[in-house]
Parts: C-alpha cells; sequence; structure tokens
C-alpha cells in the first residue's frame, strides 16, 4: 500500500562536534567558536494524484435527495437538574444543526488505479533538539557571557552545537538552527496572578527554620542559627521554609505550583554564595517554562542565583551574579542531554555546587562543570536586598512575581557551606499521593490507559468505593481532575457524589452542551445551589478537566487552560462511608428511582479526587494510551493477529431481523444491524488499521458494510458505504473535520454473488482491494485521520444513529475480521480462503448425507482440502482426534441448512459448513 516511487532526501550536511575531553581549567586563550554546517532546505515534493475531499460542511451517506436521519438537536429527556440556560443556546464550535447523510457534491477527481508516484521527503538525520541563543528564546535580560557546557559524564548523545574547549569567557557560539519551540519566559497556564476574589496566600504557620539534618557547622558565620542561636546548621529543606503564594498548594511537603503560585522563602533561608550545593526534585507539567528557583532583588532585574526552565527542553539557563560584575546578572546555559526529557512526566533533578569560579551540575545523574565568569555573590555582603521564590522569581508587576513553572517541586535542599552531590541519583515515584490525591478505580487494574465507555443508559454509570472526605474543613479547597470523551449534542454527569436517594448532592458536576453545571451542598446551609460554567464539553474530543475549589470560588481548567472562575456561598459540604447512603457515581448520578439516571454518553479515562488543595493543574494527568495488545486476538495461519468480529470473543448484540446459518454467515434485510459491545473495538478501528470482509450484496441496494461512530453516529471514525459501483471511506481528522474518500469500483459488486473486501488506512495511504483489484488514496500532510478516543458504536450491516441505525445494507456478512495493523495485510493479500470458507461446528454430523464419499485415514487439513476443491461440496464430517473416529472424513453436497433433520450431536465428530 506504498507509492511505487519513493524519494528520500536528506540534508547535505549534518556535522556532529564531539567533546575530545572533559578539562577541569579553563584554557587561557579563547578558542574560536566551531563552524556549524548548515543543513540544506530538503525539497517538498507534492503527490501526483491529490485526492478529492467531499465538502467538510455536508458529508452524507445517501444520493442528493434520498432521506436522511437527521438528529434532534435538542434531547427529549431533559433531567430536572438540568442548567437554565437555554437549550438552544450552543456555542458555535459546537455544531446544531448535524450533517445530513446524503452528499449534495462529488469528488471532482478520485483515484482509481494505483497512483504513479508519491514521493515522501523526511531529512534522515536533522538534529532535532539544538540550544539557541536567539534573544526571543531568552529571558529579558540577555546574558553577557554565556559559555557552553561540555558534560563530565558521557550522556547518550552528545548535543551538535557544544564546542570541546570551555572558555572563560568567550560568548556563545551562535548556532545554525532555531529550536521551534515558543520563547522562553512565557507564563504556560493561565494569568500570572490570581483570578479575582480567590485568596492569594495559602494559609500557613509563620515558618521557622528546620534543618533536615542535625549536623552542626564550626560557625555560624552565614548568620543562620537554630534553638536561639545553641547550633547552626548546614542543611536547609527550603520546602519547610516559606509561605506558598499566589493560589499554589503545598501536600506532604510536596509544592504546587502554576499561573504565578509560588513559595516565597524566609530571609536569609536561602543565602547563597561562593560555595553552596542547591539540589531540586521536580516534576513540570508538559510543555512548561519558568524559574525553578530565583534569589533576585524585589523588581527581579539583577538576578544573584536563578534556575531557568524554557519550553523547549533542550537546556536548562542558570543566572548569577558575579562578585566582581557590580549589580550586573550573567548567565550559562547548560544543555541537557537528548536522553533526559522533561516532557515525559517524570521527577527529574537539577542539582548546583559552587566551588569559586567553578560550578559543577548534575542532571537526572548526567553531570558536567561551568567556569563562571567570577565566584557567586552574596546579596547581603553587597548590601543589595533579594528576595528568593520557588517556582517562580520576583517581580515588580502586579502579581509580584513572573515567569513561574506548572509543576510540583517535590524536594528543595540548601547545602550552605559544602559542596557535595550525590555520586547516585535515586529518583521516587512521579506523584507522592499518601493522603493527597485519590485515584478513583474505572477498572481492575485501575490505570488510565483503559478507558469505561458510557452509553446515555439509565443504570449503567460506575458506583465508586473512594469515599474519603476530600474537602478541606477550614479551607474549603479541594479539586477534581477528570479525562473524558463527551459525544455532541449530548448531556450527562461526569462525577457525582450523593446520598443514595438524592435527597443532598455534595457535589455533582452536570455537562449539556456548551456548559457545565455545578451542583453542591454548601456546609450549614442554605440548601443545594448551583453554579454554571461557560465552557463546551461535548465535542468528541480527548478533554481534560480540572475544577479547583476553595471556601469562595470555583475554577474550571480545561486543558490545562483556564476557562471560567465563579463564586460560590460558601464552602462545600463532603461525606464519607461513615455516613449513611453516602455514594459516588462516575458517568452519572443516584437518584430515588434508579440505580443511576442522567449517564454521559461517552468515555471516562481517569478521575482524581485531591484533597485538601485548589490546583492549577492536574499533576497526575499522563496522556492516556491506548493498550492494543489488551484486546482478544486469534491469529492467523501467516501468524498475523486479528480480532473476529463475527465470532465468540467478542459480544455482538444481533439485531432480531439479523439471520445466522450453519456457517455463521449473517444475513441483512435492511431493517436490522449487529453490534458489537467491546469498547476495545472501536479503538482499534484508528488509523492504523486493517479491516477484511466477505459480503454479498442484493442487486441495486445500498448501505454501510462496518461502521465505527459515536453513538448519535455524527461523528464517522471509519465508515465503508456501499453505494452502486463505489465504496466511499468515512473518516475523521484532528479538530473534528469529517471527511469522506470515494473509492469507484471497475465493477460493481452489488449481483448476489460473494466478494472480498480489503481496507487498510496508515498515516500517508488509503487502500481498497475488492477481489484482488487494488484502488489507492494518497492522503496530504494535513489530512490526518484520527481514531475514536472512546464510547463509539461498532455496526456490522449499519452504522449507529439517534434511532438506533441507519443507512442498513441488504445482503450477508460472511466474514469479518480487524487486523491489529495497516501493516498486517497489504492491497493484495486477503487471509487464506481455507481460513474462513467453512465454519465448525464442534460435537455435530450430519447423518447419511455423505453423497460426496468417504474418505479413511484423512487429517483434518486433508479433508478440508478435499471439499474446498471440489465445487459441489458444500460440507463435511471429520473425526475428532484421540476417539475411534480419528481420520474418518465424509463430504457431502447438502448442508445442515438444507437437512436440519439430519444434524446428529456427537463428541466423536466436527462438522463444517461452507459459507455461502
Amino acid at each position: 500500500d506504498t507509492p511505487t516511487q519513493s524519494l528520500s532526501i536528506s540534508p547535505s550536511t549534518s556535522p556532529t562536534v564531539l567533546p575530545t575531553s572533559s578539562p577541569t581549567l579553563a584554557p587561557t586563550a579563547v578558542p574560536t567558536p566551531p563552524t556549524t554546517a548548515v543543513p540544506s532546505a530538503a525539497p517538498t515534493a507534492s503527490p501526483s494524484s491529490a485526492p478529492s475531499f467531499s465538502p467538510t460542511d455536508v458529508l452524507t451517506d445517501a444520493p442528493t435527495g434520498s432521506p436522511s436521519s437527521s438528529p434532534t438537536a435538542v434531547p427529549t429527556d431533559m433531567p430536572t437538574d438540568a442548567p437554565t440556560v437555554s437549550p438552544t443556546a450552543v456555542p458555535s464550535q459546537n455544531p446544531t444543526v448535524a450533517p445530513s447523510d446524503a452528499p449534495s457534491v462529488a469528488p471532482t477527481s478520485v483515484p482509481t488505479i494505483v497512483p504513479t508516484a508519491s514521493p515522501s521527503v523526511t531529512p534522515t538525520d536533522a538534529p532535532t533538539r539544538v540550544p539557541t541563543s536567539n534573544p526571543t528564546d531568552a529571558p529579558s535580560e540577555p546574558p553577557t557571557t554565556a559559555p557552553s557546557l561540555t558534560p563530565t559524564a558521557a550522556p547518550s548523545f552528545v548535543p551538535t552545537t557544544i564546542p570541546t574547549h570551555i572558555p572563560t569567557t568567550a560568548p556563545v557560539a551562535t548556532p545554525t538552527s532555531v529550536p521551534t519551540r515558543v520563547p522562553t519566559e512565557q507564563p504556560t497556564f493561565g494569568p500570572t496572578t490570581a483570578p479575582t476574589g480567590v485568596p492569594t496566600t495559602y494559609p500557613t504557620a509563620t515558618p521557622s527554620l528546620q534543618p533536615t539534618s542535625p549536623t552542626a557547622s564550626p560557625s555560624c558565620a552565614r548568620g543562620l542559627a537554630v534553638s536561639g542561636g545553641a547550633a547552626c546548621v548546614d542543611t536547609v529543606n527550603l520546602l519547610n521554609n516559606g509561605v506558598v503564594q499566589g493560589g499554589g498548594a503545598q501536600l506532604d511537603g510536596e509544592l504546587y505550583v502554576s499561573g504565578g503560585a509560588r513559595m516565597e522563602l524566609s530571609e536569609n533561608v536561602a543565602r547563597v554564595g561562593t560555595s553552596f550545593t542547591l539540589t531540586i526534585e521536580f516534576t513540570p507539567a508538559p510543555n512548561t517554562s519558568g524559574y525553578l528557583f530565583a534569589s533576585t532583588t524585589p523588581n527581579g532585574r539583577t538576578r544573584q542565583l536563578a534556575i531557568y526552565l524554557p519550553r523547549s527542553g533542550a537546556y536548562v539557563t542558570v543566572y548569577y551574579l558575579p562578585a566582581n560584575a557590580g549589580v550586573s546578572s550573567t548567565s550559562v546555559r547548560i544543555a541537557v542531554p537528548q536522553n533526559i526529557d522533561f516532557d515525559n512526566g517524570q521527577r527529574h533533578r537539577i542539582a548546583l555546587s559552587a566551588r569559586g569560579f567553578l560550578l559543577d551540575w548534575n542532571i537526572d545523574g548526567a553531570s558536567g562543570v561551568v567556569v563562571l565568569g567570577g565566584a557567586i555573590a552574596d546579596c547581603v555582603s553587597l548590601g543589595i536586598s533579594c528576595t528568593a521564590f520557588l517556582g517562580a522569581r520576583s517581580s515588580d508587576s502586579g502579581g509580584g512575581s513572573s515567569f513561574g513553572m506548572t509543576g510540583v517541586i517535590h524536594r528543595a535542599e540548601l547545602l550552605l557551606s559544602r559542596t557535595s552531590i550525590a555520586a547516585e541519583l535515586v529518583l521516587d515515584p512521579p506523584l507522592s499521593t499518601a493522603g493527597s490525591a485519590i485515584t478513583v478505580p474505572l477498572s481492575t487494574n485501575a490505570t488510565r490507559d483503559q478507558f469505561v465507555n458510557f452509553y446515555g443508559e439509565p443504570d449503567t454509570a460506575l458506583p465508586s468505593n473512594s469515599l474519603d472526605r476530600v474537602v478541606d474543613p477550614a479551607t474549603g479547597r479541594f479539586s477534581v481532575g477528570v479525562i473524558f470523551v463527551q459525544h455532541q449534542l449530548t448531556s450527562g454527569y461526569l462525577v457525582a457524589k450523593t446520598l443514595a436517594n438524592d435527597s443532598k448532592r455534595f457535589f455533582s458536576v452536570y455537562s449539556r452542551r456548551g456548559q457545565i453545571t455545578l451542583y453542591y451542598e454548601p456546609v450549614g446551609g442554605p440548601s443545594e445551589q448551583k453554579v454554571v460554567l461557560d465552557t463546551a464539553m461535548a465535542t468528541g474530543e480527548l478533554t481534560r478537566l480540572l475544577l479547583s475549589f476553595n471556601a469562595t470560588h470555583v475554577a474550571a481548567r480545561v486543558n490545562d487552560v483556564l476557562v471560567d472562575v465563579q463564586p460560590l456561598v460558601g464552602p462545600i459540604d463532603d461525606c464519607d462511608d461513615s455516613v449513611v447512603g453516602c455514594v459516588m457515581r462516575i458517568g452519572g448520578r443516584s437518584s430515588r428511582g434508579n440505580a443511576s439516571v442522567f449517564v454521559l454518553t461517552g468515555a471516562v479515562w481517569g478521575v482524581v479526587l485531591y484533597q485538601r488543595a485548589s490546583l492549577g493543574f492536574d499533576p497526575a494527568f499522563v496522556t492516556p494510551l491506548f493498550d492494543r495488545s489488551a484486546a482478544n486476538y486469534a491469529t492467523d495461519s501467516a501468524g498475523r493477529q486479528f480480532v473476529d468480529l463475527l465470532g465468540g470473543s467478542v459480544d455482538l448484540e444481533r439485531g432480531t431481523s439479523v439471520s445466522v446459518s450453519r456457517a455463521n454467515v449473517h444475513g441483512f434485510d435492511g431493517t436490522g444491524v449487529a453490534t458489537v459491545g467491546q469498547s476495545i473495538v472501536g479503538a482499534l478501528l484508528a488509523t492504523d488499521v486493517a479491516v477484511a470482509m466477505v459480503v454479498r450484496l442484493v442487486p441495486g441496494t445500498s448501505g454501510y458494510l462496518l461502521a465505527n461512530t459515536d453513538p448519535n453516529g455524527l461523528a464517522r471514525y471509519l465508515g465503508l458505504w456501499h453505494v452502486g459501483d463505489a465504496i466511499r471511506w468515512y473518516f475523521r481528522t484532528s479538530g473534528g473535520a469529517r471527511q469522506s474518500l470515494r473509492f469507484n469500483l471497475t465493477r460493481s459488486i452489488d449481483d448476489g454473488a460473494l466478494h472480498q473486501v480489503l481496507f487498510t488506512v496508515n498515516a500517508s495511504h488509503a487502500a481498497l482491494a475488492v477481489d484482488g483489484v487494488s484502488y489507492f488514496h494518497t492522503l496530504g500532510s494535513a489530512v490526518v485521520p484520527i481514531g475514536c478516543p472512546g464510547g463509539c458504536r461498532v455496526v456490522i450491516g449499519g452504522r449507529a444513529s439517534e434511532t438506533g441505525s441507519a443507512f442498513r445494507m441488504t445482503g450477508a456478512v460472511a466474514m469479518a475480521r480487524v487486523y491489529r495493523t495497516a501493516a498486517s495485510l497489504s492491497a493484495g493479500s486477503f487471509p487464506d480462503p481455507r481460513e474462513w470458507t467453512f465454519f465448525e461446528t464442534p460435537n455435530m454430523y450430519m447423518a447419511l448425507e455423505n453423497d460426496l464419499g468417504e474418505f479413511p485415514a484423512s487429517t483434518i487439513s486433508s479433508c478440508l482440502d478435499r471439499c474446498f476443491l471440489a465445487p459441489t461440496c458444500r460440507s463435511f464430517d471429520v473425526g475428532v482426534v484421540g476417539t475411534t473416529r480419528e481420520g474418518r472424513c465424509f463430504l457431502s453436497s447438502q448442508t445442515l441448512d438444507t437437512r436440519p433433520s439430519a444434524a446428529r450431536a456427537s463428541q466423536l465428530y466436527n462438522y463444517y459448513q461452507r459459507i455461502e
């Protein structure tokens, strides 16, 4: 399924400069920065035949004029607790008119045979992460000197633009390529100031100096005394010596920061100078940037010592104030080894150790040394006032800080007079959850790599045993994080904590098209209240919602973006298992008459409750990864894995009008469909997939062979619709765009005969093979099909709709398989017919109908081959291996469908019938 020609063009030059040594002394002469060759521009080649697309606003399943299945824009069942906003007020990004099922515009040009060429131009070895000195990628005060740094411990990869020597005063050699990520020193999530009305200072006791080790140093020269000056300490836990500000939170000794939140450290605690060691362990949110630590003047312009993470992740910037530079800060950049990824959601460590003009560094075990422009000055010795923050830096802006990072700081330790970095790095788990984060189990493995489907049906919400109290009774603080998919034009509860009879709703989150309604019970009354948050959830896309509460407000963040803040009457009440009837449900809520009502239409990947913390991001979030290996696969004769949609490995719900023969051939009369129950099948039907079917179509009819859609049939992730002499493929691209491509066949297949249909799609091509004749479409870079994120219906013989099903086929499906990847089957390699031509019924034989003969001493394979090669053979019986009838083979021109009275049960024989 690849083009006949494939052009691969590599850059003409891609030099790699490896360090020749790891010097510990600075060279006396300034080396000349090495020259880096610029890779030549990779030419862009366009495919010779571009696909033609149907209009994206009207994608249909039937010719113009055919009746369509237009969904009703407003659900008929509106919950009694639905928001008061009119249901017709639907935001623009949520369409109010469903697409009809009749194409009005046909593609202008459709390739029917293999395209001549589709060159693919991809630079093969262009560097992916190169530090930059572009001033747009640096903080506002660019460094005056910034030597490049060479690791002493060899990492897995060496950046190509690092000089082989460490100059003492040489400026950074300008690299020839600039990372494509956005500039640094720019807040990632939300504003730098807390929303109006939200308390900006987390209430804590006035901190005191609390060392992590009682080891006394020889003197108190740095002015850090404990217990009234009785002893001095050398090791200081910074997280125990500060005040959380700007809406951050501190749980179990760890600091959660985002959007300008930070910890201001106590005076004199963060004093650093000529000799010290600073170690910080942290988990940054994906694609974040900001300061881990910053000791600066109150306006932030003079930085005595600061550690800044740029969004590119290619380097770490260390700002410092040399003792001989007055009040002019400078900086150095430490190149991050390419095997270290700050965006992986895991815990990381940065350690700096100053010894005069040298600065040792260690990042996740990789280490090196930097020659500074001077020993780092102490603010007190220079007579300037400094303020130290964790998670941001001081600023004279309205919020008091700037360039805050988003993430969790697990450990921040300062050795005041020692230069010691641990030789061995032992990283703890990514998130400390004891007593702070409660992951609500969605399945037995309680992981976020699988999901639970909901189809809006009563009594199907998932009960949860996570009934701990999560609301801080003193501050009203807690947070709820949900990762989910809600399909368009639907409504339902995401999570609801109530009494079982619904007489009290502590907190319930109801999503209805363009808004979220929060129902809650304030502590001590008044009675139940509700708040409407203006944000659309029913998009059909994977969504991360975080609701953060305190005593006066609730803030809603969608995909890490603050979208709304609303006032509360007071702190929210809560319950636990000591309260009779306390229950929490996922995907619905409890009611008086039913186990659950107002059930979600979609899927939930994960729910996490955060006790006592009003967070600005979900620290436990990881991108859900669907595990293809979890499917119940069979293996064909070539060793390829597939799911048999007509077999016993899936829960197939057949309509009353769907007939099933003894050969497991499913007959469709145009009024019924078969629906696959397993959610994993819908997830398999994604970009990289192969579908093999054997079908028979009644002349003059049309309909879907197979469709994977949302329950309403509006979002079509993969649909194969036959009409006339064509098969149209419906699919969906990122951003929700609806597309279709038409495969024009050389001859019609609605002739009453059996036909083999093989469809494969990957990131670059879609291919259809009918009875061995192949047809291709080449997909452009802007056309990337996506799979269903969850909560979809896989239907055979039609597609899902609001009325149950629509555009049903008339005919039969004899075989339907979903192969694990598109590479499993090429366009011309349909599964071996011997595997699927006969259907086995164990412990059964057909008596007195062996008119085509008996063949003793036969194996199952040889008996099958005899019948397969005989045109008149329609069934055979074969003796079970290990019994007295082993080796017996009987062929017949009849079947149990034509001779039902000949059926006999026996453990000595198995019966095989040819599909017809």
